[in-house]
């Protein structure tokens, strides 16, 4: 198995076992599924970009995970954030799933897309 598969089953155990423990329905997602991208923002933890997912009547946020030759570091680092934020009570964020652009290698969280640009 190569590093990547690793790295992907790895991250694929760690948010299974989070989204048991929260009670949340996290997916994998094909990159085939997102179209009309649009980048949105850009900070010190990412950039996310605004899609039209073609699983939903909804608009979603894709936030980059990092740099791919750092993903495993980001990977959980991020995803611990995310459900700590995710079980804060009255919270209006939701990991809605992960997705890879097979082209970059680059790793996405697909969350709800803010109206106004942040959660905020």
């Amino acid at each position: 198995m190569d590093k990547a598969s690793k790295t992907e089953k790895k991250c694929a155990e760690y948010t299974q076992i989070q989204a048991h423990d929260t009670g949340l329905a996290i997916q994998w997602a094909d990159w085939k599924e997102f179209t009309n991208i649009k980048k949105i923002g850009e900070g010190g933890f990412g950039t996310v970009y605004s899609s039209r997912w073609s699983r939903s009547i909804e608009i979603v946020a894709l936030k980059t995970i990092g740099k791919p030759n750092e993903l495993m570091n980001n990977f959980l680092k991020e995803a611990k954030a995310l459900f700590r934020c995710y079980n804060q009570e009255n919270s209006c964020f939701r990991i809605k799933g992960f997705t890879q652009d097979p082209l970059s290698m680059q790793y996405y969280i697909i969350t709800r897309y803010a109206e106004n640009g942040d959660l905020r």
